[in-house]
């Protein structure tokens, strides 16, 4: 049984952008979906442009073709499957758009974000950057007290959580953002909420690092992109005399994360945050490493319970997310802010919305 919200039967086509090979963002008509078995009808409210997105399309992640990205998303219920009772037609709801199999050993050993049978989508599935998409049930997350636009930043949320995870008290702690894009502000906003003392923003955009201070940071310098950095060492010398107990890398750069080294203080750890390119590598100080007792971790992806935890906290803490958007655009305009994201410059996150032209 299939109900389906009043009017919604005008039209069985829809427009999307589908990704059909690197470089390749097409806009198209596709069948709108019905919904299965537990599965609901949304009309796209609103998606998000990440940057996970932008490596798709330069060909850095495989992506079977072709495919509607956009795994940043939130819709209103305009369909429900046979079997779906807990949501009701026209209600809008967050997405949380990973599934995990809970069998294979990744997941049964607490690591789902290493599912081997991993689904997302926007990624194996298609995904919000359409008028239409199917989502299973279970996937909805009722909005409660957030706006759509809001819900947006759930899924890149649980990511900035599960790279936290390791450290269950960062009351006081004293932190270092490397790059001011919406993730790096992102995980700014966190730390704050976390409790973190003081945390220091590096980015080569002044205009990135104007919002940076916006929401807090301190200090926010501005980095060159490459060569030696006299000045911002001294800075934040003065700014953490020992070093910093936690430096997150959120640009993928092996410059960076050579630097990360330099800051971050003894018996501190860093976390590679950050998508790079396939082809950089890195050239590190063994020695240093050693010298210092750091911890180096990578943070792939969410966990369901850094979903949960980053539901409870969008909805309870103290977050601008506003602050963080560059552009909004229609579903037409998406190749080209893809195209423009690709290029270094001041630049943040673009919503979509596919209900416009």
């Amino acid at each position: 049984v299939i109900e389906e919200h009043s009017g919604s039967q005008a039209s069985r086509c829809m427009r999307a952008i589908r990704f059909q090979g690197p470089g390749q963002l097409v806009p198209t008509h596709l069948p709108k979906p019905s919904p299965g078995p537990g599965e609901i009808l949304l009309r796209v409210i609103v998606a998000g442009v990440c940057q996970t997105d932008v490596h798709i399309v330069q060909g850095h992640f495989a992506v079977r073709q072709p495919r509607v990205l956009g795994h940043e998303f939130s819709g209103e219920v305009i369909a429900t499957g046979a079997g779906v009772s807990d949501l009701t037609l026209g209600q809008a709801v967050g997405v949380n758009p990973a599934t995990f199999c809970g069998e294979c050993v990744y997941c049964r050993r607490g690591q789902p974000q290493q599912c081997q049978r991993f689904r997302c989508l926007g990624n194996t599935e298609d995904g919000g950057w359409a008028e239409y998409t199917l989502i299973r049930a279970d996937q909805a997350v009722p909005l409660g007290p957030l706006r759509p636009e809001q819900a947006v930043w759930l899924e890149p949320l649980s990511c900035v959580v599960h790279a936290l995870e390791p450290f269950p008290n960062l009351e006081g702690k004293i932190a270092l953002i490397i790059g001011a894009g919406p993730m790096g502000l992102l995980a700014l906003q966190t730390l704050r909420n976390y409790g973190a003392g003081l945390v220091a923003v590096v980015d080569p955009n002044p205009g990135k690092l104007e919002r940076a201070s916006r929401l807090g940071a301190e200090p926010a310098l501005v980095v060159e992109r490459a060569g030696d950095t006299p000045a911002v060492d001294a800075a934040l010398g003065v700014a953490a005399p020992l070093g910093f107990d936690l430096t997150i890398d959120t640009t993928g750069k092996s410059t960076s994360i050579a630097r990360a080294v330099r800051w971050t203080g003894r018996v501190g750890s860093i976390v590679l945050f950050g998508v790079s390119d396939p082809a950089d590598r890195l050239a590190l100080s063994p020695g240093q490493i050693f010298d210092k007792e750091l911890t180096i971790r990578a943070a792939a992806g969410s966990t369901p319970n850094s979903f949960a935890e980053a539901v409870h906290l969008m909805q309870t803490g103290d977050f601008d997310t506003d602050a963080l958007v560059w552009r909004t655009v229609g579903l037409g305009e998406v190749p080209g802010v893809v195209s423009a994201l690709m290029q270094p410059g001041e630049k943040g996150k673009v919503l979509v919305y596919p209900g416009e032209a």
